[in-house]
């Protein structure tokens, strides 16, 4: 074999060593199982990609269908399932797979609790609308939501508290009974009338009064 082939095969081999011993470097050892049965750097190396991108596709697509999946309940705090879709979307963005504002916007708006049918009837089709704008607008559209809640309560604590008072006012403004002492009726209803008293045996009032 002549001589500059020679040196081409001891200059491949030498390098090959290097990127093997680099991989081998790089690589945990819970990952070595993948490189056996292999003996050069790029034999290595595509068994490496092959496994880590079937696994790379299969997280996407695990993201993918969170993504799709994630729906806010009628209780469920609005600002913080916004949050929650845009971390899904960065990572699908970290990891390749680029989840443009317009199919986001798509996907928030049908995430939106059943009450909210209404805002998304009227502002779904504006598809000019930017994403910050249109999250802006629901976290305008929550916080009208909570403070619409707060009054209504409000409103119904102030209903109740008046009746509350007239009973307790009507309770107390009944006399008490002369026999036994005791509210809600008179003397001329009172059980007690017909009743022996326990000290002297005479009718007409209670042991308490003899």
């Amino acid at each position: 074999m002549p001589a500059d082939k020679l040196a081409a095969i001891s200059k491949w081999e030498t390098e090959d060593r290097k990127a093997k011993t680099v991989i081998v470097l790089l690589v945990s050892n819970t990952q070595m199982v993948h490189l056996m049965g292999t003996n050069t750097a790029k034999e290595m190396w595509d068994q490496l990609k092959l496994v880590k991108e079937s696994r790379g596709q299969q997280g996407i697509y695990t993201w993918r269908h969170k993504l799709y999946r994630t729906f806010a309940s009628e209780t469920k705090d609005i600002p913080a399932h916004i949050i929650e879709l845009k971390q899904i979307q960065e990572n699908l963005h970290l990891m390749g797979s680029v989840v443009q504002d317009l199919d986001f916007h798509t996907i928030l708006m049908g995430s939106l609790p059943p009450s909210w049918e209404t805002f998304v009837v009227t502002h779904q089709s504006n598809a000019t609308m930017m994403l910050h704008e249109l999250v802006a607008m629901i976290l305008e559209e929550d916080h009208c939501r909570k403070e619409q809640e707060s009054e209504f309560t409000e409103s119904k604590i102030a209903v109740k508290a008046p009746m509350k008072r007239k009973f307790s006012e009507r309770i107390g403004n009944v006399k008490k009974c002369k026999v036994c002492k005791k509210s809600g009726h008179t003397e001329g209803d009172c059980w007690h009338k017909t009743k022996k008293c326990a000290n002297c045996g005479k009718t007409g009032h209670t042991k308490e009064n003899c």
